[in-house]
């Protein structure tokens, strides 16, 4: 481009192509092209035209036709649009001359159709000035690199493109190719053939081909360019190898000295530590730069992406899978290699996942990223597709009697022999659960889905953090993690001050216990509560008498603990009940009672209890409902250790509180919790 030059217009008004690399480009006319069919130039001056026969800007040159002639289009640039429709329609062959802008509908369609694709380094000396107003400006300030794309047939299918380099350097190549994808298109199609949604297949396989949109609507004319976290310093030796795997790997274009893209945005980057392994894992902040709040602002990437909600399968539903398969059950899990690398993204949002590395040079990434608003419900897509694929296989449905997938996690239950057939459960069924293995691993190869993280045929794996024990029917925390969750809750017990994204962490890891340690949940809304008070994610957050409390009971919690607990759903089934104990409590607005095993109590509430229950109405009797059995728990709570417990009410709310381990309202939420310390 000249001088002042934008995206919408073209240099044909102040400059033309030097004739010696005009001559050069001729050269590449596709094979079979007789020298003598005369030439069109459909947008020219006088003084620039290529061909004898030519059309100015100003002529209407969409009007002819122009197929049968081998065109040569330089085209002012918001003109590319309909030039790319009209060579089409027309299945017109020629040279095209546009500027390198990769975010278009337009330059991928001309990467797809050309025979070769020829880059024109931005070297003034490639220009000449067709005016006098031209040869004022100044080429040096031409920096943008053009290219020109050949073809015998413009409507033509996608084709193999050969690439020449006309003073470019040969990694400017990355900028001209279709987007990589490890997916093989034929299997997809025919496996997925008889899946109900053929809007969510078609959108899939045309993202294998052409890359997926990431669904953002805000400008693209601009460039942006920030500075990094401080991590990427930090890990700056350890970020690097990671990028440069990235750039062999496909799924990064770079490095480039200037920038590659005229409207390119690089999103702050960094690195995070992993908790339990020595690794670094690259970081891309897209919702740069923020609200107050922490929530991406509106000139983010993010901020111009609309949220989608999607919803995984939880632990839990994987624990009443095992309960229905009965102990024994054999499991083993795999999950996705770089799940979301595997997703390419499509030309014109390339620009959007711009880098800037520590040594200033540019990069951005042509597959889905981690941080991406739009990237799980993408990926989800794409997992759901092969978990789909998976569950429809003939072979499988013979072997496997239960699959569940958490984003790119997968797990399969193989029943023991005796309970597949319906008699007393016998021993575990290595055979099939080995062919079911020896099946996905084969599937997957076809598929071209990279998997790796194996774990089984075995009655225990770990599956998403958690030591899953079908035997026993039990899950556990790894022992590393719990020694690391006991030594971090140490200092916490003391803090009074702390950052948000600090707490964030913190209800991060109670959660995860939560996992294991249900009662745990009653004791995590007091953190959430704190963390809600402040908005800024930097902001510094006032810890409460009651956060420290809450503290000092997880950690007295763990250190008692062995780091096991029974599947509350195996305990809950039919069969447990029968050496169950169980208690009775009731309430009315004049007082509470109980009985246990013989034992009752029968007790009037006082005027303090009846205004903690008192409500604008009246009485909140799921409050009082909570109460008795927290009476209950205090007067019989020592004869329960090692035992199941069924508690019999006649509350519905009450009897959601206690197996949430959570209320809404702060007096209950307060009952809960002393039910939960109670025990």
């Amino acid at each position: 481009m000249y001088a002042g030059a934008s995206v919408d217009d073209g240099p044909f008004e102040q400059f033309a192509l030097h004739p010696l690399l005009v001559a050069q480009l001729q050269s590449l006319r596709p094979e079979g092209d007789e020298p003598d069919v005369p030439r069109r130039d459909w947008f020219a001056s006088p003084a620039a035209a290529q061909a004898r026969c030519f059309c100015t800007p100003q002529e209407d040159a969409w009007s002819l036709v122009w197929h049968g002639w081998l065109a040569w289009v330089f085209a002012p640039f918001r003109q590319l649009n309909a030039v790319s429709a009209k060579l089409s329609a027309e299945r017109c062959a020629g040279t095209v001359i546009a500027p390198v802008v990769p975010s278009t509908h337009w330059f991928d369609h001309f990467v797809r159709v050309s025979a070769v694709v020829a880059f024109i380094a931005p070297d003034p000396l490639n220009l000449v000035p067709v005016s006098q107003s031209a040869a004022a400006t100044h080429r040096q300030d031409w920096v943008a690199p053009l290219v020109a794309f050949v073809s015998d047939d413009f409507g033509a299918a996608a084709r193999s493109t050969s690439v020449l380099h006309i003073g470019l350097p040969a990694r400017t190549a990355q900028l001209f190719r279709l987007p990589r994808c490890p997916f093989v298109l034929s299997e997809w199609e025919l496996r997925l053939s008889s899946h109900p949604d053929r809007a969510l297949v078609s959108r899939v396989l045309r993202g294998i081909v052409f890359g997926r949109s990431l669904g953002y609507s805000g400008q693209r004319l601009e460039h942006r360019v920030t500075d990094n976290l401080k991590s990427e310093r930090t890990y700056a030796t350890q970020l690097a190898a990671a990028r440069e795997k990235e750039y062999r790997s496909g799924w990064r274009c770079g490095p480039f000295v200037a920038m590659p893209l005229f409207n390119l945005i690089t999103s702050p980057t960094g690195g995070v530590l992993h908790r339990f392994k020595n690794k670094v894992r690259p970081i891309i902040d897209l919702s740069y730069p923020h609200l107050r709040n922490g929530d991406p602002g509106p000139d983010s990437v993010n901020g111009q992406i609309a949220a989608v909600h999607v919803s995984y399968a939880s632990l839990g539903e994987m624990c009443a899978r095992l309960v229905e398969s009965g102990p024994g059950a054999l499991l083993f899990s795999f999950d996705v290699v770089s799940a979301y690398k595997q997703v390419p993204v499509r030309c014109e949002d390339w620009h959007l996942q711009g880098a800037r590395g520590s040594d200033g040079s540019f990069s951005f990434s042509t597959v889905l990223e981690f941080g991406g608003r739009s990237s799980v419900s993408i990926w989800d897509e794409y997992g759901g597709a092969f978990e789909f694929m998976l569950r429809t296989d003939a072979q499988l449905r013979s072997s496997i009697d239960a699959l569940q997938r958490y984003v790119d996690d997968l797990l399969a239950i193989v029943y023991s022999a005796g309970r597949r057939s319906g008699v007393t459960p016998g021993g575990p069924d290595y055979g099939r659960a080995l062919a079911a293995k020896a099946r996905i691993c084969e599937l997957a190869r076809q598929l071209g889905m990279p998997i790796d993280k194996l774990q089984g045929p075995a009655t225990s794996i770990t599956y998403l953090g958690v030591n899953v024990d079908s035997a026993a029917m039990t899950l556990a925390i790894a022992p590393e993690r719990l020694a690391y969750m006991r030594a971090h809750l140490g200092r916490w017990v003391h803090l009074r001050w702390c950052r948000r994204h600090e707490l964030q962490s913190l209800i991060g890891l109670l959660e995860f216990l939560c996992r294991v340690v249900r009662p745990g949940r009653a004791f995590v809304q007091v953190a959430y509560r704190v963390m809600c008070s402040v908005h800024h994610d930097r902001g510094h957050v006032r810890l409460s008498a009651a956060f420290r409390h809450d503290m000092r009971w997880w950690l007295a919690c763990l250190e008692e603990w062995s780091g096991s607990s029974i599947i509350r759903e195996h305990q809950l089934s039919v069969g447990a009940f029968e050496g169950a104990l169980h208690v009775f409590t009731d309430a009315c607005e004049v007082g509470q009672g109980g009985f246990f095993s013989g034992q009752w109590f029968s007790l009037e509430w006082s005027a303090d209890q009846l205004a903690h229950a008192a409500r604008s109405v009246r009485l909140a009797m799921p409050f009082l409902e909570l109460f008795a059995i927290l009476s209950a728990c205090s007067a019989w709570g020592p004869q329960w250790r090692g035992r199941l417990v069924v508690v019999h009410t006649d509350c519905e709310p009450a009897q959601a509180a206690v197996q949430r381990h959570h209320s809404d309202v702060s007096e209950s939420q307060a009952l809960v919790r002393a039910i939960a310390m109670s025990l």
